[in-house]
């Protein structure tokens, strides 16, 4: 992280759910530097975790980058992933179509260290 520049906006569109455990690390490293908009998905899953292992691998989220087990941690719905932002101190938070998106200023950032999911 310290290699990163200070910019003017940091834009994390669907990202932070490939990096569980990690994702509030990597959004307090990049409000540090910059506002950010993030975009996450809510959990819709309505699928035995079997057969959401089988799409994750053949069309679905498999990147490489983090496990299947940590990629299943995400399971925030509309209402728990728009808390969760709250509570990490976004100034905006929206839904649309699925999806939460959110904007944290660098100087609203909380400082709290857990989260609840």
């Amino acid at each position: 992280f310290s290699e990163y520049p200070e910019c003017d906006y940091i834009v994390c569109c669907d990202i932070l759910h490939h990096v569980v455990p990690k994702d509030v690390l990597l959004l307090r490293e990049a409000v540090k530097r910059s506002t950010v908009i993030v975009t996450e998905p809510c959990s819709q899953r309505k699928l035995p975790q079997k057969l959401v292992f089988l799409y994750d691998q053949v069309i679905g989220d498999a990147d490489g980058i983090n496990t299947f087990y940590n990629r299943m941690q995400w399971t925030y719905t509309k209402d728990t992933l728009q808390q969760k932002f709250a509570e990490l101190g976004a100034s905006k938070i929206e839904f649309l179509d699925g999806y939460v998106f959110a904007v944290f200023n660098r100087k609203f950032l909380n400082r709290c260290t857990s989260h609840p999911q």
